[in-house]
This record gives structure tokens, sequence and C-alpha cells, in this order.
């Protein structure tokens, strides 16, 4: 729950739910990228349409789960793991949240992903396109976060994009 509002943890959230990530593959803000221009490091930040997003499907093996009710103290968790948490927050519940816990949290984490056939590329033209029809899905600010903050969310993407409130034309 920390992790929501803005407190670092030793865990990254992940989904089960395809929908759902892609809605925030889409919307993930580019990162900045450290260039040198003339001699000169400048930082820039690509345009969100001009970079791609990529869902991956993951298949977890029963050795990589963490089974919290055993741990009686979670800092001596020394492996990277796959955590299930209990639904204590409804915003968990409703993203079929999933946690993996990584006992040294600066630490760069590579995962070796196969994503041969298990990867859905979304174009970066076509992020905003993929997030209307999420929308259309039921896929938004106010299903993902609940309460006034998805709400005004929601309701910001909408003015911000001049995107109707669910009808299709």
């Amino acid at each position: 729950m920390a992790q929501h509002h803005g407190v670092p943890t030793r865990l990254l959230d992940w989904t089960t739910n395809p929908l759902v990530a892609a809605y925030f593959a889409v919307t993930a803000p580019p990162k900045s990228i450290k260039r040198q221009l003339a001699g000169r490091n400048r930082l820039f930040t690509p345009a969100l349409d001009a970079i791609d997003c990529c869902v991956v499907a993951h298949r977890v093996r029963k050795q990589d789960m963490i089974d919290a009710s055993a741990a009686s103290d979670p800092f001596a968790i020394n492996r990277i793991g796959v955590l299930l948490p209990r639904t204590i927050t409804s915003r968990i519940a409703t993203q079929n949240g999933v946690f993996t816990v990584h006992p040294v949290p600066n630490e760069p984490w590579e995962e070796p992903l196969e994503v041969t056939g298990q990867c859905f590329t979304i174009p970066g033209a076509l992020r905003e396109f993929f997030r209307q029809q999420l929308f259309h899905l039921g896929i938004d600010p106010l299903y993902l976060m609940g309460g006034l903050d998805g709400l005004g969310a929601r309701i910001a993407w909408q003015a911000r994009e001049n995107f109707g409130l669910g009808v299709l034309d």
C-alpha cells in the first residue's frame, strides 16, 4: 500500500491482467535519455508517440513464489521472488496485482525474460488509440485507482484529449 502513495519499497508491482498491463504500458511517460550533442551533455525526453511499448507475459515457476505467511521477517528475504499479496486495498484487487520482492532495491534487475511469442508490442503512434480502446473496455484511471484521484485523472484525460464519455461515434 505504501508504494502506491510514493513510499520507496523493495517491491515492483505487476499484474496478471493483460488489459491492465496494456493500460500502464501505453500511459507510462517516456524516460529521459542522456546524450552528448556538440560536445555537451544533454537530456532529451522523447515524445510519447515516439516510443513503442511492450506487454510481456511471463510464466512464474512455483520455486519463484514467496510464501508471505511463512516469512516472519520480510527483511530476511534474500532472493528475488514473486509475492501474491493479500487484498488489503481495492486497488490491488482491481489491478490483479502481484509483486516481485527485491532484497537489494537499488541493484538493477535483469530478469531473463523469454519474450519470443510472449510480447505484444504497441507501436508508439498507436498508444493513444489503444488507450481509447481500453477506455471503451472499462480500463481507465477510475477503474484502476478508484476514488476521487481516479475520477479526476479520467476526467482530466478526457478533457485534454477531447474524448467523449465512452460513447462510440
